[in-house]
């Protein structure tokens, strides 16, 4: 292929150059105007590819956090199930024990009926029975001897908690030898409400 002189009209100065002459072509379109296209062409290309990778990339980036939160939503979620579980059956304990709560306080409480008993009994009596439905009382007992039993009557009485106090099943105890050995007995009586409340 021949060079290509060319001729510079502003310094007179010669160049050579090795491209064939441009020739144009039937569309009008010259070798330069196709290099332009291409390379126009070429930064599209690259200007699409690196548009379609940051899109992939944000994509992939969106469903790893879309996946993130749907797992929180779900552990979430989870956490309410529970907890609703858990009201439910607070809901349910709480219907049990409402009722119960109401049987509780109007049921008798024994315990300071129990401590008033133990600070009014003598030492020389004991008590090996006791009943009750919070109305009356009974208990079967052993005194000393007679006399015991009836201290132990007055000893009740001068309470103001006690009311209706009465001994019945009066039985001595006899020894071998035919000595006394002790007086079994039973006592009833009534006493203050204030005593078997909580």
């Amino acid at each position: 292929m021949p060079s290509k002189k060319l001729f510079s009209k502003k310094d007179g100065t010669i160049g050579v150059s090795f491209l064939p002459p441009e020739k144009p072509t039937e569309s009008g379109i010259t070798t330069y105007h196709k290099g332009l296209f291409a390379i126009a062409a070429s930064l599209g290309i690259v200007i699409f590819g690196a548009v379609w990778v940051y899109f992939f990339v944000q994509v992939r980036s969106y469903k790893n956090q879309t996946a993130t939160i749907e797992a929180q939503a779900g552990r979430v979620l989870e956490g309410l199930n529970q907890k609703k579980s858990e009201v439910d059956a607070v809901q349910k304990l709480a219907r049990v024990v409402v009722p119960a709560k109401i049987l509780f306080l109007k049921h008798p409480q024994w315990t300071k009926l129990f401590t008033f008993i133990e600070e009014f009994t003598l030492p020389d009596v004991k008590f090996g029975t006791f009943s009750g439905d919070g109305k009356g009382i009974t208990m079967a007992g052993t005194a000393k001897d007679y006399e015991t039993i009836s201290r132990q009557m007055v000893s009740f009485q001068l309470s103001s908690m006690v009311r209706d106090l009465r001994v019945s099943g009066l039985a001595a105890r006899v020894g071998p030898q035919g000595q006394m050995t002790g007086v079994d007995f039973t006592m009833a009586f009534s006493v203050d409400e204030s005593l078997l409340k909580p």
